[in-house]
């Protein structure tokens, strides 16, 4: 994980502010829908896709597994289904 070496505040309706550097480099605009993730005492936010697209091929699809925490993800569709 890299640090930014940026921090922000919690409001008072635990609301961060992301800098718009940050959010243009990811792609997340206004209205972009983000899950949020917890691993250890970690908070992690993602970009939300309701179907996850494999690590290894690119392909999105309903029959995925998540390996290491969704840092891996693979698609169990065979070839001609």
């Amino acid at each position: 994980m890299n640090s930014t070496g940026i921090t922000r505040k919690v409001d008072g309706l635990g609301r961060i502010v992301l800098p718009k550097d940050l959010r243009d480099a990811k792609g997340i605009g206004v209205n972009t829908l983000m899950e949020i993730f917890t691993r250890g005492n970690e908070i992690v936010l993602k970009k939300y896709a309701p179907y996850s697209r494999c690590t290894i091929t690119g392909e999105v699809s309903e029959r995925i597994i998540s390996l290491l925490q969704a840092s891996y993800v693979l698609s169990l569709n065979v070839h001609g289904e």
